[in-house]
């Protein structure tokens, strides 16, 4: 909704204006990832795609929705690991978290136990608090993470 009202408007000439905007149609984006990602997660684990003649979820989400490989992946790594990660989620579902953090934190823990998740989580999570953008705690932490097998 509120992505359509920004869109059929002109930009505003004020940049304070346009950050503040820009800020709440990125929660509002994250939101919808959230939404989609709990879509995905069904969609994959029931399987429904060879019943539409597509082999896997990533072709679903590559031929109907438009997505590159590298996004289509980024997407269902989110979605498989939703229930492993039910602050990330639930941070993420309430615009408390951006989908950068929650796809970063998502891909970190792919690999681990689920005893390890959660202190994964809890670890990420806390990059997160102190104000380590996405990218950092990718590039920190996740290895880290990996390595330890937190």
């Amino acid at each position: 909704m509120i992505a359509g009202e920004l869109a059929g408007r002109a930009v505003p000439e004020s940049a304070a204006v346009c950050m503040e905007l820009a800020e709440t149609l990125a929660r509002a984006s994250d939101q919808q990832e959230s939404a989609l990602a709990g879509l995905v997660e069904r969609v994959d684990a029931t399987g429904e795609m060879p019943r539409w003649g597509l082999p896997s979820t990533q072709a679903w989400l590559r031929s109907r929705l438009g997505m590159r490989e590298s996004r289509a992946r980024e997407r269902i790594t989110l979605a498989r690991q939703r229930r492993r990660l039910p602050e990330v989620s639930r941070m993420l579902a309430v615009g408390e978290l951006s989908y950068g953090y929650a796809a970063t934190v998502a891909d970190a823990v792919a690999r681990l136990g689920d005893e390890e998740c959660g202190a994964a989580e809890n670890l990420l999570l806390g990059m997160v608090d102190q104000g380590f953008s996405a990218g950092k705690v990718a590039g920190d932490a996740v290895p880290d993470v990996r390595r330890a097998g937190l």
